[in-house]
């Protein structure tokens, strides 16, 4: 599946980089002159797409809280859809936030709620 993002985040210097979150891997393609900053999604071909899409989410909306840049997914035709390969094109600025590839994400999610121990 296939997201265009409204977002002036960038991650590292490379037009993509693959992540992984919660076990899926995604694929963030950075924007460019000429497309919006754009997500892919691997499914296998059975798969439902909802639950990945929800995982999505919450790796969008911990980017977003950490990094302090808002970021939206854009409604269209071919968004979300699936599809073999990526192609989202539109306008885009070249201004952006840039983050760390190597560390997209400095919250350790698994130390949530846990009070220290001394």
């Amino acid at each position: 599946m296939d997201f265009a993002l409204e977002t002036q985040l960038r991650i590292g210097e490379d037009e993509s980089i693959t992540l992984q979150f919660e076990g899926r891997e995604f694929r963030w393609i950075n924007a460019s002159l000429e497309s919006d900053t754009r997500v892919s999604v691997g499914l296998r071909a059975s798969e439902n797409r909802f639950p990945a899409e929800e995982e999505l989410n919450r790796f969008l909306s911990i980017l977003a809280w950490e990094h302090g840049a808002p970021i939206s997914k854009k409604n269209g035709p071919t968004i979300g859809r699936k599809r073999e390969l990526p192609f989202i094109m539109s306008p885009r600025s070249i201004f952006s936030l840039k983050i760390d590839p190597r560390f997209p994400l400095r919250l350790r999610l698994d130390l949530i709620g846990q009070k220290e121990t001394a």
